[in-house]
C-alpha cells in the first residue's frame, strides 16, 4: 500500500514529497516519531539535478543500511549534516515505516553547506527510509 503526501511550504519554492511503501498495521501515538525525537534510521541518500525529471539518473551519496552501524539523530536540533526535510517528512511516521522522501534543495542542506556537502547545496535529494526506534 503507497501513500503519498505533498507538504507545500508557504514562502518557500519547496515541495517535500512523502511516499510511504509500508506503514505497520498497529501504529500507537507513542510509536510515531514527534518534533524533537531521536530515532534510528536506515536509509540511502541519492542526489538528482533539481531541474530534471523523475526519472534523471541518481547519485548514490549517503547510506547506512545496517541496523548496527545506525547512530542516533536527533530532529529538531537543525543539525548542519542533516537537511531541513527530515524534520518535516519524519514528524508523525511510525516505527517500521519504510517511505521515498524528495526532498527540495530549499530544504536539502542549503546553499551555505560547506565540506563534502557543499557539492549536494542544489539538488534535489531523494532518500529511502525505514524508521527504527523512536524516544521522546
Amino acid at each position: 500500500m503507497n501513500y503519498c503526501n505533498a507538504i507545500t511550504i508557504p514562502g518557500r519554492d519547496a515541495t517535500l514529497e512523502v511516499r510511504s511503501s509500508y506503514v505497520p498495521a498497529k501504529c500507537t501515538k507513542k510509536q510515531t516519531v514527534k518534533k524533537d525525537s531521536q530515532i534510528l534510521m536506515l536509509y540511502q541518500g541519492r542526489a538528482r539535478e533539481a531541474r530534471r525529471s523523475n526519472d534523471a539518473a541518481e547519485v548514490v551519496f549517503d547510506s547506512v543500511t545496517d541496523w548496527t552501524k545506525a547512530a542516533p539523530i536527533q530532529l529538531g536540533k537543525g543539525r548542519p549534516n542533516v537537511p531541513k526535510g527530515w524534520d518535516i517528512a519524519l514528524e508523525g511516521m511510525c516505527e517500521g515505516e519504510k517511505a521515498t522522501l524528495v526532498v527540495p534543495p530549499a530544504l536539502g542542506f542549503g546553499r551555505g553547506a560547506g565540506g563534502p556537502l557543499a557539492a549536494h547545496a542544489n539538488l534535489r535529494l531523494v532518500y529511502e527510509v525505514e524508521v527504527g526506534r523512536t524516544r521522546p
